[in-house]
This record gives structure tokens, sequence and C-alpha cells, in this order.
């Protein structure tokens, strides 16, 4: 039986974590110790939690942008419908909603 030093096989466990969290695939190496077991763990852990805090994030980001755009064209629609309501003359209609659209986008 060959020595393996244990570098080499914290290494490959290190690379046997990263591979699962990354979902590229197995391959031929495994962790073969209880503490190559529990170290590939905890790094397969730590890429979850990360993965995780990392798409929290992006959905907060992107759920916020997209109420934001429903608030302006909830406005919008408020400021078209009262100069639809005050039979305002077409011009100054898109006066007002350029300076309102203009208005938004500054925020």
């Amino acid at each position: 039986v060959l020595e393996i030093p244990h570098g080499t096989l914290y290494l490959d466990s290190i690379y046997w974590g990263f591979t699962t969290v990354t979902s590229v695939g197995y391959g031929d190496v495994l962790p073969v110790t209880e503490a190559e077991k529990a170290y590939a763990m905890f790094v397969m852990y730590c890429g979850v939690a990360m993965m995780s805090i990392i798409t929290g994030k992006l959905a907060a980001v992107l759920a916020k942008f997209n109420a934001q755009e429903a608030m302006v064209s909830s406005q919008m629609q408020s400021v078209k419908s009262y100069c639809k309501y005050r039979e305002l003359p077409w011009e100054l209609r898109r006066s007002v909603t350029q300076y309102f659209e203009l208005r938004m986008a500054q925020r």
C-alpha cells in the first residue's frame, strides 16, 4: 500500500468539497478518513451558506427594484388618469407626462 502524504489527502478533500458545491461532479477523488470527511462537509456547508447569502441579497435587490418600478408605473397611471379626467389638451398632457417621467427617473 502506498503512503500518501496528508497534505495531498486534504487537498483532495478540498477538491471534492468544491466539486460537490459547484455541482461539477465527483470524479475519482473521494475523502477517505473521518477528518477528511468532516473537513469536506465543513467546506460544503460554507459553500452552500455563501451561495444562499448571495442569492438572498440578489433576490432582495430585484424585489426592491420591481417594487419601485411598480410604484412609478402606478403614479404615472394616476397622472395620466388625472389629465384625462380634466380633459387637458393633448400637448399639455404630453408635457405633464414627460415632466413626471423625468422627475421620477431622477429619484
